[in-house]
C-alpha cells in the first residue's frame, strides 16, 4: 500500500527472505550451527537479526527435529550483554519464540 512507510516494507521482505532461507535446508540438526540464519545472530544487530529469529522459529515448529538445536543457538545469545537494539531486535523475540517452543 502507497501509504505505508518504506521501512515497514523493507522488514517484512526481511522476513519473507529469512523464511525462504528456512526452507533451504538444513537437512539435519547438527548442520545447524552453519546454517545463514544462524550465522545472522552473529552480525551486525539489526532488523535482519529479528527476521533470522523468526524464520528459526518456522524452522523448529515445522520440523520438530531442529527445535533442540534452535533452542539451544537462542538461548545461548540471550545472556550477551543488553543494550536497546539488542533487546529490541534479538533478546525480546527469541523469548516470544522460545516460549512458543515450549
Amino acid at each position: 500500500s502507497p501509504s505505508r512507510p518504506p521501512w515497514d516494507w523493507r522488514f517484512q521482505v526481511m522476513v519473507a527472505s529469512a523464511l525462504a532461507l528456512g526452507y533451504l535446508g538444513p537437512d539435519e540438526p547438527s548442520n545447524m550451527p552453519n546454517h545463514p540464519l544462524v550465522r545472522l545472530l552473529d552480525g551486525p544487530i539489526d532488523w535482519s537479526t529479528t527476521a533470522a529469529v523468526i524464520a528459526l522459529g518456522d524452522i523448529a515448529v515445522r520440523d520438530a527435529r531442529f527445535a533442540a538445536t534452535i533452542t539451544r543457538e537462542l538461548e545461548s545469545r540471550l545472556s550477551l550483554p543488553t543494550t536497546p537494539i539488542w533487546y529490541q531486535c534479538f533478546a525480546q523475540p527469541a523469548r516470544w519464540i522460545l516460549l512458543q517452543l515450549m
